[in-house]
């Protein structure tokens, strides 16, 4: 089902069941764009507490590898035209496949990738954020880190998405 069938559904036999409205305002965030649960989640906080809602898989232009962009989990384009980039990390990309055996030396692998990831990015001027579940559910945290990040802010009320 897509995001518009979904909002009809629920605007056609939603009516006066339980927890519909919350629903509707739910299913109205809805973006497929977000590459896992976890990435959903830290969206909708951003959202709940009030900042910017930013634009997902953000390609950036590589310096150093043109034909190869670089993409972030959550980007908002500020007024002077340079990006934050909002990165959500998970641990699955540094546990190596097959059991024990290459598990640190796939990590490491993982991690040099990463470092090198960020370093081109860096490269555009754009300021990186970093940031765990763990800290996304600490949402004190996360707001005081995304606004030190320089994360803008909406202009309309918060919202509350899901319970």
């Amino acid at each position: 089902m897509g995001k518009e069938e979904m909002i009809g559904w629920l605007h056609e036999d939603g009516r006066r069941r339980r927890g519909v409205r919350q629903a509707r305002e739910t299913a109205a965030w809805a973006d497929g764009r977000s590459e896992n649960g976890g990435e959903s989640v830290a969206r909708a906080t951003m959202i709940e507490l009030g900042f910017e809602v930013p634009e997902l898989q953000v390609e950036l232009f590589d310096p150093m590898e043109p034909n190869n962009p670089k993409r972030g989990d959550f980007g908002w384009r500020l007024n002077d035209g340079r990006w934050i980039i909002g990165e959500l990390d998970g641990l699955e990309k540094y546990r190596g496949r097959g059991g024990a055996a290459g598990t640190v030396d796939a990590a490491i692998r993982a991690m040099a990738r990463e470092r090198r990831r960020e370093a081109h990015i860096n490269l555009t001027n754009a300021t990186v954020v970093r940031f765990s579940m763990d800290e996304v559910r600490d949402t004190s945290y996360f707001e005081r880190l995304l606004a030190s990040a320089g994360v803008p802010r909406r202009l309309e009320p918060s919202v509350r998405i899901g319970t």
